[in-house]
């Protein structure tokens, strides 16, 4: 008899030579014994294998359902229906998943599923409420099959109020992050409840349990739709002055009012220290500021400036970042904060996303000021030599983009008051600014600058950026024909810029490589210059043998 499976087998073996890939209803017969065994978990006294069970019955159970088996699957996931939601709530989302995308379901066997989809799912309040408010998407409201359809958000917010005390059951739950849907059901809730009866109710969860402020926040939007938005801010003003209070305030004014009032209330917590600086970031969120004046925002953004911690630094970054992006005219009030920023950040270690702001607000702040550019890439690239971190990368974009976009007189400045001191006094700092096979940090430079610069100090400054020089170009480019011409009569002068030529990489034949290098270097040997015609005949010598060598060893092939 032929194995079933593919090799190589649980033991690390290949299959016999007899071996067969299994047939479909090979494949039917297998997935049944797996159903078999997994009747067996669901039997078994110990929780955890009966647990696994269950897991492997969600995680598998379009699979099964696809391969015909949805009869057996059902059948065991109905023996499931009095487990909690939570061990329910995967099953209930295969179910609704077939019942949504499945084209191929018979209508007895649609019928089934719909039957099971309310077994699994449960008619209880607390099971209901799980069901459509712990859902990300229960709404679907583009989809023209719940057009005209009862809102279960509605229909669960009414029982609530005809049921406080189921209702108060719940309040756990719904304070305790998994309500994903908390803020259309509070909203629903503040809207019906016209006496306010679950306020009180509410705002008792809120010291002893703010993990989630959802249903609250929801709530209180709601109650501020029937009863006007000026309600809603003269209830934030008067508990604001509450510290317990302090964070609903800020939370509710981040997700219910933009407005001057608001500005000026959070502005006032965050002064106070009620609220952590950086709740700064929940602001990025929807661009919260979109529509405030400049004025506004920076007196946000002074309120958390006496912290530099890292939080508080990153909120600013990210909130200031998005603001003159898309506000640039707010930029002369809030340069100064903006650069304050700009040089704070690299102290700590970049996380998602932050280099990406940090290099999109540098561009902005500094528009037309290519040397402070440079600075600031070349002072933040030193501040992070210690740390692993993808700042480097934007270190490296800002660099490109000042001394690209600088006239000939800045580009000296930017080489004699940035790059060349920071290089002099930090030489390793070439390796984060250049690329390490293709230097190119010192050819915008103009020659005369750099090479003047050199040479008022060779023999030190010369190993400082010899490794940025690039031997490349037909004739040899600057500036090391230059640097040949005036110093190539000196040793470690013509061993420096040969131990550039030789770095490099390549793909495919290493013999076809040098063959390139050689023709380059067989060009140069006809240079008008002598000391450039010497060097290219020592490195000519060196890549005539390294050619004989590599094309021995690619004769001998692989071993």
């Amino acid at each position: 008899m032929s194995r079933i499976g593919g090799p190589p087998d649980d033991t690390g073996r290949l299959p016999p030579d007899d071996w067969q890939p299994a047939t479909y209803g090979e494949w039917g017969d297998i997935l049944k014994d797996c159903l078999a065994e997994l009747t067996k978990g669901l039997d078994d006294p110990d929780p955890s294998v009966r647990s696994e069970a269950i897991s492997i019955l969600a995680d598998q159970g379009s699979d099964l359902i696809g391969a015909g088996l949805l009869k057996d699957w059902t059948y065991l996931v109905s023996r499931l229906t009095s487990e909690p939601f939570e061990v329910r709530k995967p099953l209930f989302g295969v179910v609704d998943d077939a019942l949504e995308y499945s084209d191929r379901l018979s209508d007895e066997e649609r019928a089934s599923l719909e039957q099971l989809a309310i077994d699994i799912g449960g008619t209880s309040f607390s099971d209901r409420l799980r069901r459509v408010v712990g859902s990300r998407d229960y709404l679907r409201q583009n989809d023209p099959k719940q057009e005209g359809e009862p809102d279960p958000v509605a229909e669960l917010a009414n029982h609530a109020l005809r049921h406080p005390d189921q209702l108060e059951d719940e309040l756990e739950w719904l304070f305790g992050g998994e309500a994903h849907a908390a803020v259309p059901f509070g909203k629903v809730l503040g809207r019906a409840d016209t006496n306010e009866t679950l306020l009180s109710r509410l705002l008792d969860r809120w010291p002893s349990q703010p993990q989630d402020d959802r249903v609250l926040t929801g709530y209180l939007m709601g109650i501020a739709d029937r009863r006007g938005e000026e309600w809603l801010e003269d209830k934030l003003d008067a508990w604001a002055r509450d510290p317990a209070r302090a964070l609903l305030v800020a939370i509710t004014t981040w997700r219910a009012l933009a407005t001057p009032r608001a500005a000026d209330r959070l502005r006032r917590l965050l002064r106070e220290g009620h609220v952590p600086p950086e709740f700064l970031n929940n602001l990025v969120y929807g661009f919260w500021a979109r529509d405030l004046e400049p004025e506004q925002v920076k007196s946000l953004v002074e309120a958390t400036s006496d912290s530099n911690a890292e939080p508080a630094v990153r909120a600013r970054l990210h909130f200031l970042d998005q603001f003159l992006g898309e506000r640039p005219e707010g930029l002369p009030l809030m340069r100064e904060a903006a650069e304050a920023v700009l040089r704070e950040m690299p102290r700590y270690r970049f996380q998602t996303m932050d280099g990406h702001s940090w290099q999109r607000l540098a561009e902005v702040v500094y528009e037309g000021r290519p040397i402070d550019l440079t600075r600031l890439a070349v002072n933040a690239t030193l501040r992070q030599e210690s740390r692993v971190s993808s700042l480097h990368d934007e270190a490296k974009k800002l660099l490109h983009t000042a001394i690209s976009s600088a006239d000939s007189e800045e580009r000296r400045n930017i080489f004699l008051e940035v790059v060349g001191p920071a290089l002099e006094q930090h030489p390793a700092i070439l390796w984060s600014l250049d690329d390490l096979f293709n230097p190119y940090l010192l050819s915008p430079f103009d020659i005369d600058t750099f090479v003047g610069w050199l040479e008022e100090d060779f023999d030190k400054r010369l190993p400082v950026v010899a490794r940025g020089i690039p031997v490349h170009g037909q004739p040899l480019a600057d500036p090391a024909r230059t640097i040949l011409v005036r110093h190539g009569n000196r040793e470690e002068v013509r061993q420096l810029l040969g131990s550039n030529y030789i770095t490099g990489g390549w793909s495919g034949s290493e013999s076809v490589y040098v063959e390139r290098k050689l023709q380059q270097l067989r060009s140069w040997t006809e240079d008008p210059d002598p000391n450039v015609r010497a060097w290219a005949h020592e490195m000519l010598e060196y890549f005539e043998g390294r050619l004989q060598r590599t094309r021995l060893l690619e004769e001998e092939g692989p071993y």
